[in-house]
């Protein structure tokens, strides 16, 4: 099994390879053998796969199609933004060494005692008020990769709440909810840095042959922030790079 190295915020540094593992993964693209993702893979594909559906379309109907998809972002509120931005962070991605990851009791609270998990600005507790566990834990790590937007936002609501003075940071600094604009910001994130910097590998959990199906026909990493500023921002890429900065700086908070 791999084990990682952790730094003092609790994220992965470095990874421990056993040599017989190393062997059988030489010429492989990915160390990827874990039964969890980091990032929002499935989000991401799931994205894309619609992105495809709109090739040749004009940039009247790509708006509108774009602005249906997304439509259950009119509902959110503050707090679900900040589930969705804690969601790419991929702060609950952290693999801890092996003896952690099997022996660690489902009530233990001491390891996230010692995290950034529970030292940063931005706290989660479960829902009863009760503190954030090992159990919790593995159980929202292992949804991040695998779920919709929509369902993970259901799934932590479900088991997880931030803190009040957490909610209170966070408000405080952005004092105002413009809906289309956070979702022009998620959506800009995830193309043109979880996508674009290969923070999500499709390709290590989805097979070559579907990855060549919806990456090779659809759009070059450096090709992501003209195609956004064609459909968002009428060509101007300077405002892709302004979202994208902003998108950065709001994940940020939850790292």
């Amino acid at each position: 099994m791999i084990s990682y190295l952790v730094d003092a915020d609790g994220n992965r540094t470095h990874a421990v390879v056993p040599i017989h593992e190393w062997e059988n993964m030489e010429g492989k693209d990915s160390l990827s053998m874990l039964d969890f993702m980091t990032y929002p893979q499935q989000h991401v594909m799931n994205t894309i796969s619609f992105l495809k559906t709109l090739e040749n379309s004009s940039v009247d109907d790509w708006k509108k199609a774009y602005d249906n998809y997304f439509d259950y972002y009119n509902k959110l509120d503050m707090i679900d933004f900040m589930v969705l931005y804690l969601f790419r962070s991929g702060i609950l991605g952290t693999q801890f060494d092996e003896d952690t990851e099997n022996n660690m009791q489902a009530d233990d609270t001491s390891l996230f005692d010692a995290t950034s998990i529970s030292r940063h600005q931005i706290e989660v507790v479960k829902k009863d008020g009760s503190p954030f566990d090992w159990g919790a834990y593995k159980s929202i790590r292992r949804k991040i990769g695998i779920s919709s937007e929509q369902e993970f936002l259901i799934y932590f609501h479900e088991t997880l709440k931030f803190k009040e003075t957490s909610i209170e940071n966070f408000k405080g600094r952005y004092t105002r909810l413009h809906r289309n604009s956070e979702k022009d910001r998620l959506f800009i994130y995830d193309l043109n840095v979880l996508y674009g910097q290969h923070l999500v590998s499709i390709e290590g959990h989805y097979g070559k042959s579907l990855v060549t199906q919806l990456e090779h026909s659809f759009i070059e990493p450096f090709d992501i922030g003209k195609y956004l500023a064609k459909y968002l921002y009428n060509g101007n890429v300077s405002q892709v790079y302004r979202a994208t900065k902003e998108a950065h700086e709001r994940v940020g908070f939850f790292k």
